[in-house]
């Protein structure tokens, strides 16, 4: 429950102080709700227009009860907001209004307890909290997805990023709440904020590079205050926050402005509505637009629209940043921007149904490596990818392709330069029968660029666009021998070549000084056995090492990896093609070291590649293992520190039925009484709970429901007392 506060002298300096300054002068459309009290199930939606100063109860007519948290369109002719069914028992549904209509449409209609509707930037979606995941929707109330799919966890509080690409939302409560973002088709969750015993929630996208949340001013002061975050640097409180009044619900007003509500003296109430200067922190209440906004009870959830003409749709690189070249482009990841100015796609909807939401056909690919294609390619259809090309000069092209026919053809071109010339597509031998066809570039200059992937002729899948440098060689293994594998490499003794042939670093020198002169960034490394680190890592950074593989074989990988935050990811590709993806966890420091492990897919012997693709950086790196027999016990990282290699096991594990569908039994055995934990993790370390709390010594049983787990392998471990166990578990379709 927030905090609600009065007081006298305070009140009358504040009021004094908001008089001083006029208030800004906007235009625009401002909506909100009002109720007395929660409970009493009484919340009304008003709009207030900033231009004329009037304010509408748009919601007196409707049959809804407690109606809230509405957000406008990006064109301003529709608002999404939950609400009950008059008359019915107390739950939530979503609810989406055309301004001008009578009644609104209920889109989910009792699906589940359906809450905080966001639309997203192009207007054609909306992200909602049901239960306690995250879904998509189209504006019909077809539901698309389950971005987040984790039920044990609440998620809430979703928000688009400005770009539609992903989503901001708040995963806990209470003081275990952080705010986080995830892509729309739910991979790539990554912790944005969190602050031990500080709850942060309620973020809210402010532009393509920044977004305001709440949180608690720290541990020992719960009021809520509203900071500043850049996706690239740290959070600023902002100066109207004081530490004696709750500040949430913040909404930008373009640039220069946000709305909140507060608690803070000088109200009329509980929360009040206030309009705030971003860099000065000068502050007015709503009132002075008109005076019957703020009212006795709650005043909350305001948003605004400008009602002018909508701001074009921007063009930006999937995932957030540009591809590099040389390097591989995954066709699946083309720009975001959508039809017109990202891809042009001939037909509506994703036929393959897969990966991500708009008009660009998208399905699971059989070829290396697996991931996804682009198929159904039509004559005339293109996409765009934003790369960075970081030497100039020409390329060998690669194009991987798929046809059950031969007459395809296409081209790529660089900021509308053709740069391929026509390429072929022969008949593969079917759709999904990969074959790589290669060209020699024109000369392409360095820098930023828009790509575009051109079907000159239609009917033929594509994968992905590899560039490398035409004249090849320069790549040489460190030391002058090939890392044989299985076995250990250490991250520092990547190959000779340089920048963009053996590595790619987005920045010039080597900041730790230390081993090697190059743009890699080394230091010292505390890990046991000492030497040295990768550190400073960025996402889009990559390493490459020349490998010896001694037997075609799975392989458990390990890296040993420090850091000071959660949201770390890291590729791992044998000769371009993905064997593994692991996430890297908070550490709690940049030398505080953990081991991270995964099975790979199957590695065939000989001389390779090995690059290390880090998909999402801030963390160090000391080394990579490869370990023989795959499939065998896991590396629990979400579980291991730098010292506690697992004790002999003296707890055991076991579940049945296994494989399973549906319900399995998991039966511990304890060694020692007191605190133990039964918990489950996939191949890339996410963690859930199964048991946590206090067992005597002997045999335990726990049912456990894995219907909502993707099909695949899963690790379920045991801890009690410092003894850990660990098990397989196999979830089938």
């Amino acid at each position: 429950m927030r905090k609600l506060f009065r007081f006298g002298l305070l009140a009358f300096l504040t009021t004094v102080m908001q008089c001083v300054f006029a208030q800004p002068s906007l235009t625009g459309k401002i909506v909100y709700h009002t109720y007395s009290d929660y409970n009493a199930w009484d919340s009304r939606i008003y709009v207030l227009d900033l231009s004329t100063g009037s304010r509408t109860n748009i919601s007196a007519a409707w049959n809804i009860d407690h109606e809230m948290n509405a957000h406008w369109s990006p064109d301003g002719t529709k608002l999404v907001f939950m609400g009950d069914v008059a008359g019915e028992p107390r739950n939530w549904d979503i609810f989406i209004w055309t301004v001008g209509t009578s009644q609104p449409v209920n889109l989910t209609n009792g699906g589940g307890r359906d809450e905080d509707p966001k639309f997203s930037p192009d207007g054609q979606k909306i992200v909602f909290k049901r239960d306690n995941d995250l879904w998509q929707m189209q504006l019909n109330g077809t539901i698309i997805n389950n971005v987040t799919n984790t039920p044990s966890i609440e998620e809430s509080m979703p928000f688009y990023t400005a770009d539609g690409g992903s989503i901001l939302y708040a995963p806990g409560v209470g003081a275990g709440s952080d705010i986080y973002r995830i892509n729309t088709n739910g991979t790539g969750a990554q912790a944005l904020v969190a602050q031990p015993n500080i709850q942060e929630y309620f973020p809210i996208t402010r532009d393509n590079a920044s977004f305001f949340y709440t949180a608690w001013r720290n541990s020992t002061n719960l009021n809520d205050q509203i900071y500043l975050k850049p996706y690239n640097g740290s959070a600023t409180l902002l100066p109207f926050n004081t530490s004696d009044a709750n500040y949430s619900d913040a909404y930008p007003v373009g640039s220069q402005y946000v709305l909140f509500s507060s608690t803070r003296p000088g109200g009329k109430g509980g929360y009040d509505l206030y309009i705030a200067d971003v860099s000065t922190g000068q502050t007015w209440s709503l009132d002075s637009y008109n005076s019957s906004v703020n009212s006795s009870g709650h005043d909350l959830a305001a948003a605004y629209h400008s009602s002018g003409t909508p701001p074009p749709v921007t063009q930006s690189p999937y995932g957030g940043s540009a591809w590099s070249i040389p390097g591989k482009i995954e066709s699946e990841n083309y720009d975001n921007g959508g039809q017109g100015v990202a891809y042009n796609d001939n037909t509506a909807g994703n036929s393959g149904g897969v990966y991500r939401n708009d008009g660009v056909d998208v399905e699971g690919t059989t070829d290396t490596g697996g991931g996804y294609n682009v198929g159904y390619i039509a004559t005339g259809e293109w996409l765009e990818y934003t790369v960075n090309v970081n030497t100039s000069g020409t390329y060998t092209l690669q194009a991987r392709v798929a046809a059950a026919a031969a007459g395809g053809r296409l081209h790529v071109e660089m900021d509308g330069v053709n740069v391929s010339g026509s390429v072929t597509v022969p008949n593969t031998g079917g759709w999904q029968t990969w074959q790589t066809v290669s060209v020699t570039t024109t000369s392409i200059g360095s820098g930023q660029k828009v790509m575009r992937l051109y079907a000159d002729a239609g009917g033929f899948n594509i994968n992905y666009l590899n560039f490398s440098t035409s004249g090849g060689g320069g790549q040489t293994p460190y030391g002058g021998t090939a890392w044989n594998v299985p076995g250990k490499i250490e991250a520092e003794n990547y190959d000779n070549g340089g920048q963009s042939v053996a590595y790619f670093d987005l920045t010039t020198g080597n900041s730790g000084g230390v081993y090697r002169s190059n743009d890699v960034d080394l230091e010292g490394c505390s890990d046991s056995g000492g030497g040295y680190d990768i550190g400073g890592i960025n996402t889009n950074e990559w390493l490459e090492y020349t490998i010896n593989v001694g037997l075609s074989s799975t392989y458990s990988v390990s890296l040993r990896v420090a850091s000071a935050q959660s949201g770390g990811r890291t590729r791992v590709e044998i000769n371009g093609a993905s064997v593994g993806t692991v996430n890297i966890p908070n550490t709690g420091g940049w030398q505080t070291w953990q081991t991270v492990s995964f099975t790979s897919s199957s590695i065939s012997s000989g001389q390779k590649v090995l690059r290390l693709f880090f998909e999402a950086g801030n963390f160090n790196l000391n080394h990579i293992t490869f370990s023989s027999g795959g499939g065998g016990r896991m590396s629990t990282s979400t579980l291991k520190t730098a010292e506690d290699d697992l004790s002999p096991e003296t707890s055991k594990i076991l579940c049945y039925p296994n494989p399973v569908r549906d319900i399995t039994t998991v039966k511990v055995e304890v060694s020692k009484p007191g605190r133990t934990e039964v918990s489950l993790l996939d191949a890339a370390g996410k963690k859930v709970n199964i048991y946590e709390g206090d067992l005597v010594v002997g045999s335990h049983e726990f049912q456990y429901d894995a219907r909502n787990l993707k099909p695949g392998l899963y690790f379920l471990n045991v801890s009690d007392g410092g003894t850990r166990s660990a098990s397989k578990l196999i979830k089938l379709d």
